[in-house]
């Protein structure tokens, strides 16, 4: 009877340190930080702001998710980096893809993803910057007739301090002083309605800076005594 407590007793006690480990494992995105994740790859990373339906972090602490808290310059996927890619391929996008001839905003929006596709195949442009550089395309006029890019002041100007109403410190003389927000209108009127200002460009995407190419020559004069 004795030894039947006992093997009941050891038994019991083992059932509980299991049940304790058990316990302070970490199963998921919820875990803390530091903690591996239980899925595939780990929970996506949080602390690093990681956007949803990106890929997935190691759940291991801050820079492991994709959005724009992460550490988005390694392997060419930062803004700056992506910016340049889509400079880049913005010529090849636009001879493929003209903006002016879309039959839809949707369509428009396809042939953009085929081409980038195909450039990231040559390794041309970063897999990474895909997205990125459809989500700018998306933010154009193309394939929308009568559309324009609309620049909406984020501010209103107090006239009598000359001073914008959000910021004191920021002197002007007009709203649109104040900062503007690019968006896109479905005419000019509908703009000019919403207090913004027509835009000149058919996209609210950062513009290219076109590149310069200067060349040099020199010229050897040969004097013969």
């Amino acid at each position: 009877m004795r030894l039947m407590l006992v093997l009941t007793a050891a038994a019991v006690l083992v059932w509980s340190s299991d049940a304790a480990r058990a316990k302070g494992t970490c199963h998921g995105p919820r875990c803390s930080q530091g903690a591996h994740g239980s899925g595939p790859g780990g929970s996506p990373g949080s602390s690093g702001g990681g956007d949803q339906g990106g890929t997935p972090g190691n759940g291991q602490g801050p820079g492991n998710g994709h959005g724009p808290g992460s550490n988005l310059g390694q392997g060419g996927r930062g803004r700056a980096a992506c910016d340049a890619a889509r400079c880049m391929a913005q010529s090849a996008v636009d001879e493929s893809c003209p903006c002016d001839t879309a039959a839809s905003h949707g369509s428009y929006l396809k042939c953009v993803a085929t081409v980038l596709g195909q450039l990231a195949g040559q390794a041309a442009v970063p897999r990474q910057c895909i997205g990125r550089i459809i989500r700018c395309a998306a933010r154009s006029t193309c394939g929308k007739p009568g559309a324009v890019t609309c620049q909406v002041p984020e501010s209103t100007c107090d006239t009598t301090t000359g001073t914008c109403t959000d910021d004191v410190s920021v002197s002007c003389t007009a709203d649109g002083d104040c900062g503007t927000e690019c968006g896109i209108a479905s005419s000019a009127d509908s703009c000019v309605t919403a207090g913004g200002t027509v835009g000149t460009s058919n996209s609210c995407c950062t513009a290219c800076t076109p590149t310069t190419t200067v060349t040099t020559t020199s010229t050897t004069t040969t004097i013969t005594p």
